[in-house]
Formats: C-alpha cells, sequence, structure tokens
C-alpha cells in the first residue's frame, strides 16, 4: 500500500487551486471560524462494466462566530482524477433536520464548486450534508499490482482546524469478495505519513482522526484484486486526419474535461461576505431562441460547423449522454459517448440520438468517438444541411428574445434574479 508521498502532485495542485481562491486581505475575517466535525460516508460498487461507483453523504458541520461575517461555505468537490472525469453528480444539499439548504453549483478547473447558504449572513453552529454520487473512483498502480481505492476526506485546501474527521466506506458484496487485505489509513498535512487507525467490519471500514490542524486531512486506502474495476487511462487524441469541423470541434470541447489531475484530494475554501462577488467571474449562460434549434441558430450566427458539436453538448447537459474523455476498449477511439436516456429530448435531440446510438437504443449503450466514421459523418452533415434549409422558409425575427447577453448584468443581481435571468431574457 502506498504512502502519502504518492500524492505529491494531487496535493500540490490541489493547495493551489485553494490559494487561488482565497479571499482578499480585505476579507481574510471571514476565514476566522472552526469546523465541529466532518463525516463523510462512502458506498463503493461497481457497474455492470465494471466501472467504480461511489455514492458520498458529507456531514459537515462549521461553527461561526455569533455577528454576521460569512454567509456559508464553497465546497469544491473534484470531478476529475488522473486525467479521467468523475462524473460527479450532486443529488442534495441539506441541513441537519434534512431541510433544503440553497446552494449554486458552477464548474471550475476540474471542480464542481457548491457555494452552500443564501444571501443571508449565518451564525453559530451550521450543518450542511451534501449528498453527491462519482464514477471512475479506483485505480489501477503496477508497483501495488492491484486496484486501489485512494482518498483523501476532506482534502489540504481548509484553512480552518476540524475537531473530528471521519470516513466509513461500506463495499458493496462483490466488491468485498475482491478484497487483497491491504488497508492503510493516514492523517497529516501533504509530506506527512502519519499512520491511523483502519477498522474492518465486515467490508465496512471506518477511520478517525481528531483535532486536524488547517492543511491536514484524513485519507484512506484500500485494496482490491487486479482487474476488479475497469479503470480506464486518458488516451491521447488520434494522429490528424480529414474530417469533417464539426468533429474537431466537439474533440477539442470533450479533450478540456481530462486536463486536470487529482487523485482524490477534495479541496474547499471560505465563502467569502458577498455571495456573487466573492465569485471573481461572470458566467454567460446562452440558449437558442425560442422556435429555433441551436443547429439552425449556429448557422444564422455564421458558424455552421459548431452546431453539431453544440447539440451534442447540450445532449450531455440534459442527461440524455455523457461523454467519456477515455477509450472504453482497448485499442479503440479515444473517446466513447453513453445512452443515458430520451427525457425532455426535441425533434433535433432524437434525430442526433438516432445517428449517434441507432433507433433502438437501450441505457447505456456505448459508441466510440474520435476516429472518422464516414456513415455518421453523412447522418449529422445531413441534419445541419436539414437545419439551413429550413431557415429559408423561417427567417429569424431581429432582436428576438431568449438569450441572456454576458453584459446583461445577470451576475450582479440577487439570487433569484439571476436565477429568472438563466431561464431566459424577456
Amino acid at each position: 500500500m502506498r504512502t502519502p508521498t504518492r500524492l505529491a502532485l494531487a496535493v500540490t495542485l490541489a493547495a493551489g487551486f485553494a490559494l487561488a481562491l482565497a479571499p482578499s486581505a480585505a476579507l481574510a475575517d471571514t476565514s476566522d471560524f472552526t469546523f465541529d466535525s466532518f463525516d463523510a460516508d462512502y458506498t463503493l460498487s461497481r457497474e455492470a462494466d465494471g466501472t467504480a461507483t461511489l455514492q458520498v453523504v458529507e456531514t459537515i458541520v462549521a461553527r461561526f462566530p455569533d455577528f454576521d461575517q460569512n454567509r456559508g461555505i464553497i465546497r469544491a468537490i473534484p470531478d476529475d482524477y488522473d486525467g479521467v472525469p468523475l462524473n460527479t453528480q450532486v443529488i442534495s444539499v441539506v441541513d441537519e433536520n434534512g431541510d433544503p439548504v440553497p446552494y449554486e453549483s458552477a464548474y471550475s478547473d476540474g471542480f464542481v464548486e457548491l457555494a452552500l447558504g443564501s444571501d443571508d449572513f449565518v451564525r453559530g453552529v451550521q450543518t450542511y450534508v451534501i449528498t453527491y454520487a462519482q464514477q471512475n473512483v479506483v485505480r489501477s498502480f503496477d508497483d501495488t499490482a492491484s486496484d486501489e481505492f485512494y482518498w483523501d476526506v476532506n482534502g489540504t485546501g481548509w484553512g480552518q482546524p476540524f475537531g473530528r474527521v471521519s470516513a466509513t466506506v461500506t463495499l458493496a458484496p462483490d466488491v468485498a469478495a475482491a478484497l487483497t487485505g491491504n488497508v492503510a489509513c493516514y492523517v497529516g498535512a501533504f509530506g506527512e505519513n502519519e499512520f491511523c487507525t483502519i477498522e474492518d467490519a465486515g467490508g465496512i471500514f471506518t477511520a478517525a482522526a481528531t483535532d486536524l490542524a488547517p492543511a491536514e486531512t484524513l485519507t484512506v486506502a484500500i485494496g482490491f484484486a487486479p482487474g476488479t474495476f475497469l479503470t480506464p487511462e486518458p488516451t491521447p487524441p488520434p494522429e490528424p486526419q480529414e474530417v469533417p469541423l464539426w468533429m474537431h470541434a466537439l474533440s477539442g470541447g470533450v479533450g478540456l474535461a481530462s486536463l486536470s489531475a487529482l487523485a482524490a484530494a477534495i479541496v474547499s475554501r471560505v465563502r467569502a461576505g458577498t455571495s456573487a462577488k466573492s465569485r471573481g467571474a461572470i458566467v454567460a449562460q446562452y440558449s437558442e431562441p425560442e422556435g429555433i434549434d441551436i443547429v439552425q441558430s449556429a448557422h444564422l450566427v455564421g458558424r455552421p460547423a459548431s452546431g453539431i458539436p453544440a447539440a451534442v453538448v447540450r445532449l450531455a447537459v440534459r442527461k440524455n449522454l455523457r461523454i467519456l474523455a477515455y477509450a472504453v476498449d482497448e485499442g479503440g477511439a479515444p473517446y466513447t459517448l453513453q445512452y443515458l436516456g430520451d427525457d425532455r429530448a426535441d425533434a433535433l435531440d432524437l434525430a442526433l440520438l438516432d445517428a449517434l446510438f441507432g433507433t433502438d437504443r437501450v441505457a447505456g449503450a456505448l459508441t466510440p468517438y474520435g476516429e472518422y466514421d464516414s456513415a455518421l459523418a453523412v447522418s449529422l452533415d445531413a441534419l445541419s444541411t436539414s437545419a439551413a434549409s429550413s431557415l429559408g422558409a423561417s427567417p429569424p425575427v431581429a432582436g428576438s428574445a431568449g438569450s441572456c447577453s454576458p453584459r446583461s448584468g445577470c451576475c450582479r443581481l440577487s439570487r433569484s434574479a439571476r436565477s429568472s435571468c438563466r431561464r431566459g431574457c424577456s
């Protein structure tokens, strides 16, 4: 079993992320609070194809000062592990009574960033229970000849101490049957290798540490027989070849998903005194005008090659498909698309799904992407051509409503106003 020094690259990147997002000197007092506890409950299982799946429930208890200083915290959850996407899906955020906690989510530098709380100040003890799911959380290591779940629980990016950090890892029965017996627990800052106790109660592992200083974390490591999980490795893109412009554009888009490297170090930072200004960035929201689909819109703005890639990405956003930045089959195309379902799909979406997965598709179906496919190219080019032709009968109206301009100032408004802006400008 490896030691924490194997996390050198990951934790260095994590610390850099926390520093980059740190509050300015004028807002440094917002860091002046503590955490009573951070308890993480993990359930590790695997899908039919061997993909590792992790269900996570984090219970974080913060103790804020008894005056108006903080509005909540920002929790940054990694969405990338050694260049492989974790496909993080946030399920809920509630308090200790199960009541919903307001939050906003954004994707930033390989992290799903959750701003927990409203525009109101919070005082005293506050509990945040975050439930989310991830995939591809197990890595295969040649030096130990095993698959390993190697996970930092609270991460090294906090500027506050923790009274207690604990982890409970429950294994699905078929996963528990593949255990090698190699388990370990570590506690401390980056570069330290102090061991702690990890207990096994029939496939349920528990570990805990108390009085952790800022930038200290609890780490658990559990070994499995090699080949227990599908552990995809990032695959470089293929050699340049003659392909349609839409394929170049989509390849570049999905390639961005694999740039960030992190080995399960979950990083968080303090949420600054103001909700919107603390982000330091304005995220533009776009949508096609009402009555005109996204491929037609691409032709209208003189960028027809962007229409199909944009439509495919929209399918991913709507959870109709998943874009995997790796090859599922050894020696296959460098990227893979996975079909999830037809929910909320419009006519264009269904036509794209037919072209990508066929009319008899079933949930979970995979199709390779990244190598030129003449049949697929013909189908998608036909969709683009049809979209262009349809505009002759229904020309667009100048100044149509339905898209939010990045200059509209939505991000400077209140939470409710920003939400309304995201649904479309009037």
